[in-house]
């Protein structure tokens, strides 16, 4: 199933006399990063990792997206080759590890809130 845009469907329709349907819609997630929940994961990330880095938006889908006020928080660091279901997907004990205390830190501060 693909979901079409309207810009899309458009231009089609002006070279075939084509008729398209929707049959389901999920609105993109976007979440601006002065968020609370954006800042606290933001700032707990960089805690954890020593760092000092932004949150960054995504061009893939994410079950998030079907929750209000979720967002999609992974595991993949930017310095690392990105496996995410990929063949031989993988992740190193380092960086499991890391973000098992990221998570930790993550859930326990998202209880306080």
């Amino acid at each position: 199933m693909i979901t079409i845009g309207n810009s899309f469907t458009n231009h089609l329709q002006s070279y075939w006399n084509l008729d398209f349907e929707t049959i389901s819609y999920k609105p993109s997630l976007y979440i601006p990063k002065e968020n609370k929940l954006i800042k606290t994961l933001c700032n707990i990330y960089n805690t954890q990792t020593q760092s000092n880095l932004e949150p960054i938006a995504i061009g893939g889908a994410t079950y998030a997206r079907a929750f209000e006020h979720f967002i999609s928080f992974g595991a993949n660091f930017p310095q690392d080759k990105d496996m995410c279901h990929q063949t031989d997907e993988f992740i190193a004990i380092d960086k499991l590890l890391l973000s098992c205390k990221i998570y930790a830190k993550a859930i326990l501060a998202l209880n306080d809130m």
